[in-house]
């Protein structure tokens, strides 16, 4: 077989066989100008706020979200064509967050409008939720203490377990291996969290019959002074619900206390 090239091909090869001779020798540098360069050319994209204190409107306590969702919508499945792949991955609890969406905050899942939309993240464990009313796609991670975390699910949920049992941030740092603020982190967004969910979900929907005021007295450092601290407790569910640390007056500890109701039965007189 005999190799007869045209003019072209020879012309090619040199081109081809240049690229690989510069690129084997200056491989890093055009990788190092090219990035630069497209730094100079890149807009300056907008930051997104990695914790709730780094946002503006969440400092001013501004909430752009409606106080609860909105009633009387035709289910999704209505509307929709019955053709199509079925649903796989259940949706419940989850909501559509665009305010302009008529499905909005809707976490029945025979009425909203969300389907699976892929898996993201290193381990493949992060969850992505399309809306198909108005098309919008968020993470199933949004306004969850894992939100922005790159880290694994397990991985976090070992970490925290380990701090409830009562291991020590520097020795859970040499246990697992993580720096001493990415945990302190972790441990401050799920203590965040917890205390929203609880004042939102919990302490707004508790029932309590009667309250029982307690009260514990102790001295500081061998303080002359005695300091009191009282505590609101359902006499049922034995629930704390305020704790005050302060003098023995009924004005202080009413104060205190904040806008619990309670009958004080006793007199302001020494112990």
């Amino acid at each position: 077989m005999k190799f007869n090239p045209t003019p072209l091909e020879i012309a090619l090869l040199i081109v081809v066989g240049l690229a690989i001779h510069l690129w084997a020798r200056y491989g890093k540098r055009i990788r190092r100008w090219f990035k630069e360069w497209r730094k100079r050319r890149r807009r300056p994209g907008q930051l997104k706020p990695r914790e709730p204190g780094d946002c503006p409107l969440c400092r001013a306590h501004i909430c752009w979200l409606h106080p609860r969702p909105s009633c009387h919508v035709v289910p999704w499945s209505e509307v929709k064509s019955q053709a199509g792949r079925p649903k796989t991955i259940d949706t419940t609890g989850y909501a559509c967050f665009d305010p302009a969406c008529k499905y909005f905050l809707i976490t029945d899942p025979t009425i909203h409008a969300l389907v699976s939309d892929g898996w993201r993240g290193k381990d493949r464990d992060i969850l992505y939720l399309r809306c198909q009313a108005c098309g919008g796609r968020k993470t199933s991670r949004l306004h969850t203490p894992m939100y922005h975390i790159k880290t694994a699910l397990a991985r976090v949920e070992m970490v925290m377990t380990a701090l409830s049992e009562g291991v020590d941030i520097s020795a859970a740092t040499r246990i697992f291996g993580h720096h001493h603020t990415t945990i302190s982190r972790w441990l401050e967004r799920g203590g965040i969290h917890s205390a929203r969910l609880h004042e939102r979900l919990f302490f707004r929907l508790v029932v309590v019959g009667h309250i029982q005021l307690d009260e514990l007295v102790t001295r500081v450092k061998r303080n002359t002074e005695r300091i009191w601290v009282w505590t609101a407790v359902a006499a049922k569910s034995r629930l704390i619900l305020a704790v005050h640390l302060g003098g023995r007056t009924i004005g202080e500890v009413a104060k205190g206390l904040g806008d619990i109701r309670i009958d004080f039965g006793f007199t302001n007189r020494d112990p």
